[in-house]
């Protein structure tokens, strides 16, 4: 009589990783690169893990670091159908403080999917875990704070020459002179687009020149 050779749940996790594989299909036209997501991930595994005798769990916390940022940590659990044994892997990403667009649900949803892709990429060890979209989604918060800090320094040149950005006539200036349509000067909003930021940037400088220009003449 054959013996049946029991499989734990590490055998099955090593069969599974051996034979999931995810291609970056997916393509983001404005950064012009080709990505994988959360969602591509757990459709593909899914079969597999069933093949297998496991079933998949995802699920989410949030916590506030030290430093005052909140972060969603994912967490991709594989579990046996057999015996109930487990493995587990948790990443997470940091919420941003602010997108356009979006409201607090959607900006945790958005760091919810980064976090459970890190997770799924190490529980399964997907090939170039580090995507184009992970170093683009890190990148852009950068530029972000980038152009908020530069937007805030120079809120005290505007205010000493007699320049409120909250002034609707001032609103309506910038955007007449970027070509844009804005209803807002809130730095927390204009450095979502980087584009929108710098011209208003730009236009901040002129304004600045033109009234240290004016002062000077009536000296």
């Amino acid at each position: 009589m054959s013996e049946t050779i029991k499989v734990n749940i590490y055998s099955k996790l090593a069969m599974i990783q051996q034979e999931v594989k995810v291609p970056k299909s997916q393509y983001n036209s404005f950064g012009g690169y080709k990505y994988r997501s959360a969602e591509q991930i757990e459709s593909i595994v899914k079969p597999i893990c069933m093949k297998y005798g496991t079933v998949l769990f995802l699920s989410d916390e949030t916590y506030e670091s030290t430093a005052g940022w909140h972060y969603v940590e994912a967490k991709a659990t594989l579990v046996d159908i057999s015996d109930e044994t487990s493995i587990s892997v948790t990443a997470s990403a940091r919420e941003q403080e602010s997108k356009k667009g979006m409201d607090a649900s959607q900006i945790t949803g958005t760091a919810s999917s980064y976090a459970r892709k890190y997770a799924l990429s190490g529980l399964f060890l997907l090939d170039d875990v580090k995507d184009a979209d992970d170093d683009a989604y890190q990148g852009k918060e950068e530029t972000q704070q980038k152009y908020f800090k530069d937007l805030m320094s120079m809120e005290a040149d505007l205010k000493a020459n007699d320049v409120d950005r909250h002034d609707d006539a001032v609103i309506n200036y910038v955007a007449e002179k970027i070509g844009k349509e804005i209803t807002t000067l809130d730095p927390t909003v204009i450095s979502e687009d980087a584009e929108t930021a710098k011209a208003v940037i730009a236009v901040y400088k002129a304004i600045i020149a033109a009234r240290k220009k004016r002062g000077k003449a009536h000296k």
